[in-house]
């Protein structure tokens, strides 16, 4: 059952938007529900981002940005202490993902959850990354259109492994726009 509880904003990359390599939108460590919903807990997603930000700095010769949500800090990111020791990335935690967007175009995105930002880059010309979700795990045609469109990977070793193959243009693209147009456009 799809339930209307909320709305992507479809972004456009402008032509004159700044190319990049990668981009990873870290989500929060806690949740902002305060115990509304369900969630991995802050220390299995703090876990899986300092692992992948570690990972990231280390590929040097790219251009990737980080992208915290707007307010982030070290009391609901986990990751922050880290992040902010890392010389290699680069960090803009100062405008929504919907404002860096139309200014940068990311040839890939990083999601260490499937979370709001696979929505807002999911019609993007772009390669998309995304870690599976154990406490909300998608299934049956959700999960097989969405794994059309994303490379879904199921824990960290593996997303590394295809960032990697990225990296060096080893890995097929991902285009397909069943899972958008299923669920997203109207």
């Amino acid at each position: 059952e799809i339930l209307p509880l909320g709305k992507a904003k479809i972004v456009k990359n402008e032509r004159s938007a700044r190319k990049i390599d990668l981009l990873f939108p870290i989500t929060m460590s806690i949740s902002i529900f305060e115990g509304g919903t369900d969630r991995i807990e802050p220390e299995k997603v703090a876990e899986r981002q300092i692992i992948l930000l570690k990972h990231l700095n280390s590929l040097r010769s790219h251009d990737i940005y980080i992208k915290p949500f707007i307010g982030s800090n070290h009391q609901n990111c986990a990751a922050w202490p880290v992040l902010k020791s890392l010389k290699n990335l680069k960090v803009v935690d100062n405008v929504s993902l919907t404002d860096f967007l139309p200014k940068y175009s990311p040839k890939a995105v990083l999601m260490e959850v499937p979370s709001q930002p696979l929505f807002d880059v999911l019609p993007l010309d772009t390669e998309i990354f995304v870690m599976n979700d154990p406490v909300n795990p998608y299934e049956g045609k959700a999960l097989e259109e969405l794994k059309r469109r994303v490379h879904y990977c199921e824990d960290v070793a593996e997303v590394i492994a295809k960032i990697d193959l990225f990296m060096k243009g080893k890995l097929e693209k991902k285009r397909d726009d069943t899972c958008y147009r299923h669920y997203m456009r109207k």
